[in-house]
C-alpha cells in the first residue's frame, strides 16, 4: 500500500536524505516544482531515479503544471494557456480537450 503523504524535493537530483525519506511507507509520492527542473534530460533522470527507489511500490510523481503563469516546466514543453483564458475564448469542453492532450503527452514522455 502507498502512503498518504506527498513530499517535495530540494533540487535537480535526489539527496541521500531524500532517498531515505522516499522509502518510508507513509510516503506515497512527490510533487515537483521549477526548482527540480533544469532541462528535459535532467528531469527524465530524476523521474527514473524516483521510479528505481521503489519498483514494487511505485511513487506517484506529480507536478503543479496548470498552464499560464503556473507552468513549472518550460524549456522543451508545450507552452499552455491559462485555463481562465481558455474558458473566456471558447467553449470549456473543447478547450479542455485541446489543452489536455499536449499536457498529458509532455508528462507521459518523462
Amino acid at each position: 500500500m502507498t502512503g498518504p503523504f506527498i513530499i517535495d524535493l530540494e533540487g535537480f537530483e535526489l539527496t541521500p536524505e531524500e532517498k531515505d525519506r522516499l522509502k518510508h511507507p507513509w510516503v506515497g509520492g512527490v510533487i515537483l516544482f521549477t526548482r527540480n527542473f533544469q532541462d528535459v534530460t535532467q528531469l527524465k533522470a530524476l523521474t527514473s531515479a524516483l521510479h528505481a527507489l521503489r519498483p514494487s511500490n511505485p511513487l506517484l510523481i506529480s507536478v503543479d503544471h496548470e498552464g499560464g503563469r503556473i507552468q513549472r516546466f518550460r524549456e522543451g514543453f508545450t507552452k499552455l494557456p491559462s485555463f481562465r483564458s481558455l474558458g473566456e475564448r471558447l467553449p470549456a469542453l473543447s478547450n479542455a480537450t485541446r489543452s489536455a492532450g499536449p499536457q498529458a503527452s509532455d508528462c507521459a514522455a518523462l
